[in-house]
C-alpha cells in the first residue's frame, strides 16, 4: 500500500538531505586533513631545502634554485622564493642599498655639501632632500650567501642596509614616487659585469665568463680552505657592544699624524713646508686575519683588474704600488707563515682593508667613505667579498663576513707630494748644470 502522507515525505526528503551534508563535511574533513597533511610535508621539504642551502655557504645556486621554484609554503607561494632574492628565508628583506649621485651636474658641489652638513648634524636621512637634484639611481643589492662586488665613487654616495621588510617595502615606494629616479635590483642568481655601469656584481660560478670566472672560483676556494669565516669568529674585536659590529681595519690613514715617516729627507728642502711626510699604516689586525685579509683582498685585486682594465685603466701606477701598497702587503704579512704564490704574476694594488663581521639585524648606517682616493682616475673603485653563514654561538643566526679593499686619498696626496718635490730638484739640478755651463762658457770666452 503506498503512504500518500505529505509530511512523512518530506521528514524523508530532509533526512537524506541531513544525511547528504553530513557525508559532505566528512569528505570536506578528509579532504582538509589531507590537505593539511600535504601542507605540512611541503612546509618540511621547504625547511630541508633552506637548510641546506644555509649550512653549505657554498651551495650550487642552480640546484637550490630549481628546487625552490617547485616549493609551496602552506598555499602561498613565496614571491620572493621565486624571485631567488635569497636562497635563506630569514634574508629575505636585508638589503644593500647605494644612492648614486650625478657629479657631472651643476649642483653636485652645493649639494653634497649640504648633506655632508646634515650627516655631521646627523639628520641625514634616506634619499634626503638634500640631494635631491643630483640623485640619479637607486642601486638595491639582495645579497646572496657568497657575493663579491665593485662600487665606483662611495667617498660621495650614500650608501646603507635594510633588514626589515615594512621599511624595505616603504623605501621602494619613496623611490617609486621620484619619477626622475631609476631603481635598480640586483638578485642573487645573476651575474652583473658590465664595468661601465657603477656596480659590478659576482654571485655565482659561470663558466661562460671565462677569465673572470677563473680569479672568482680562485677566490673561493681560497676563503673556503683557509676557514676564514671561522678566523674571524675567534679573533675579531668587538667594536661595537651595542651593535654587536665586529670589524678591525688596517691601512694608510692620513688623520695619524704620529706614524707618519719620512722616507726622502733629501727631498724635503724641495717642499714649501720644508717637510716631506708621508702617511703610515695604522689600524689593527691581529693575525691571523691579517694575512689571510692580504690573501683575499690580492684576489680581490686580480678579479677588479680582470674585469677593468679592457673598459678603464684602474689602480695602474706602478710607483703608487711600489710607494704604498706593497708596502701595506708586506706589513700585513708579517709575523706570519702565509706564502702567496701569486704575488709575482699580479701585484697587490690596495692601501686599505677592512674585515667586519655582522649580525643580521645590525644595520649599516648610512655614509660615505670619505677617506677614498676620489681626485685620481681609475682609483675610485672600492672591492668588497661578503660571505653568508650560521653563528652556531648564537642559535644559527645568519653571519656577514666582509673584506672590504679600498684607495686612500692620503696615498694620492702624498704621491702628488713627492713627484713635485722631484720635479722641484730635477729643474734645480736643471737650472744649476745650465748656471755652471754658462760660467764656463764665459770663463773659456774671456
Amino acid at each position: 500500500m503506498t503512504d500518500n502522507n505529505p509530511l512523512k515525505k518530506e521528514n524523508k526528503k530532509c533526512k537524506t538531505k541531513s544525511e547528504n551534508i553530513c557525508q559532505d563535511i566528512d569528505r570536506a574533513k578528509k579532504s582538509r586533513k589531507f590537505k593539511m597533511n600535504d601542507d605540512n610535508q611541503l612546509r618540511k621539504n621547504h625547511q630541508d631545502i633552506l637548510s641546506d642551502s644555509a649550512t653549505n655557504p657554498f651551495i650550487n645556486k642552480s640546484n637550490s634554485r630549481c628546487a625552490l621554484r617547485n616549493v609551496r609554503y602552506g598555499r602561498v607561494t613565496s614571491k620572493f622564493l621565486l624571485d631567488q632574492r635569497m636562497s635563506n628565508k630569514v634574508l629575505g628583506y636585508h638589503a644593500l642599498v647605494f644612492e648614486e649621485l650625478d657629479k657631472s651636474s651643476s649642483f653636485f658641489k652645493q649639494s653634497f655639501q649640504l648633506w655632508r652638513r646634515r650627516f655631521k648634524e646627523k639628520c641625514v636621512q634616506k634619499l634626503d632632500p638634500s640631494c635631491e637634484e643630483v640623485i640619479q639611481a637607486v642601486h638595491i643589492v639582495y645579497p646572496s650567501q657568497f657575493q663579491i662586488y665593485f662600487a665606483k665613487n662611495l667617498d660621495c654616495t650614500p650608501h646603507y642596509t635594510i633588514t626589515n621588510e615594512n621599511d624595505l617595502k616603504a623605501f621602494i615606494q619613496l623611490a617609486q614616487e621620484r619619477k626622475h629616479l631609476t631603481i635598480h635590483e640586483y638578485l642573487p642568481n645573476k651575474n652583473y659585469n658590465d664595468p661601465s655601469n657603477f656596480l659590478v656584481i659576482f654571485n655565482f660560478y659561470n663558466q661562460q665568463e671565462e677569465q673572470a670566472a677563473k680569479f672568482f672560483l680562485n677566490l673561493k676556494n681560497f676563503i673556503e680552505s683557509t676557514s676564514f669565516v671561522k678566523c674571524c669568529s675567534q679573533n675579531l674585536n668587538t667594536i661595537c657592544p651595542t651593535r654587536k659590529i665586529k670589524s678591525e681595519s688596517r691601512g694608510f690613514m692620513e688623520v695619524d699624524g704620529s706614524k707618519w715617516t719620512r722616507p726622502y729627507p733629501f727631498l724635503s728642502d724641495f717642499t714649501d713646508n720644508k717637510k716631506l711626510c708621508k702617511p703610515g699604516i695604522s689600524g689593527k689586525l691581529s693575525q691571523p686575519i691579517k694575512s689571510l685579509s692580504a690573501g683575499i683582498a690580492h684576489r680581490l685585486g686580480q678579479l677588479m683588474m680582470c674585469m677593468y682594465n679592457d673598459f678603464m685603466p684602474v689602480y695602474h701606477d706602478v710607483r703608487r704600488r711600489y710607494e704604498c701598497a706593497s708596502i701595506l702587503y708586506n706589513d700585513l704579512v708579517a709575523d706570519s707563515t702565509f706564502v702567496d704564490d701569486e704575488l709575482s704574476e699580479n701585484p697587490f694594488v690596495f692601501e686599505g682593508v677592512t674585515v667586519i663581521q655582522t649580525c643580521l639585524n645590525d644595520c649599516l648606517d648610512i655614509h660615505v667613505d670619505t677617506l677614498n682616493d676620489h681626485n685620481t682616475e681609475g682609483y675610485n673603485i672600492t672591492s668588497v667579498v661578503c660571505i653568508w653563514t650560521h653563528d652556531t654561538k648564537k642559535e644559527g643566526l645568519p653571519l656577514r663576513t666582509g673584506v672590504v679593499a679600498y684607495s686612500r686619498q692620503s696615498c694620492a696626496s702624498w704621491m702628488n707630494r713627492l713627484r713635485r718635490a722631484e720635479n722641484t730638484m730635477q729643474e734645480g739640478i736643471s737650472a744649476y748644470r745650465k748656471l755652471k755651463w754658462v760660467k764656463k762658457s764665459l770663463f773659456i770666452k774671456y
